[in-house]
């Protein structure tokens, strides 16, 4: 299973998406997953739409079966940019969860509550990577 994690702040802004595993879906030949496709897609284009377009500054670890964006302290415009760009993806990867009921899990944890640390999602999906779960 595909596990998405989103830390939201007070304002109910988006700080962190993270996502890690692998859904398992293949399609009848045996090729590549392409939920998974899908998701790394996604995840790719934001990294590179904060970086890259709005300027954003940003913390980021990507690894295989891991993706991780945490926004750091920015001038207002640009953190407005990076929130619209950080709502399109979690919209995205609902509409994904909405079709692949069992496969994409997503989690939210509203301020005071927190996501795991970075490390520690990264640690789990390699585990996960190891023993071929999902």
């Amino acid at each position: 299973m595909i596990r998405v994690g989103l830390q939201l702040d007070a304002r109910g802004h988006v700080v962190i998406l993270s996502c890690w595993g692998h859904a398992g879906l293949t399609v009848e030949d045996g090729g590549e997953d392409l939920l998974c496709a899908g998701v790394s897609a996604l995840s790719g284009a934001l990294a590179l739409g904060l970086s890259q377009v709005v300027g954003a500054s940003v913390c980021l670890k990507e690894d295989y079966g891991f993706f991780y964006v945490r926004l750091e302290h920015m001038e207002a415009d640009r953190a407005e940019k990076a929130q619209i760009l950080m709502k399109t993806a979690v919209v995205a990867l609902e509409e994904l969860a909405k079709y692949n009921v069992g496969f994409l899990e997503i989690e939210r944890y509203a301020y005071p509550q927190l996501l795991p640390e970075c490390e520690n999602l990264y640690a789990l999906a390699l585990e996960q990577n190891k023993d071929g779960e999902s």
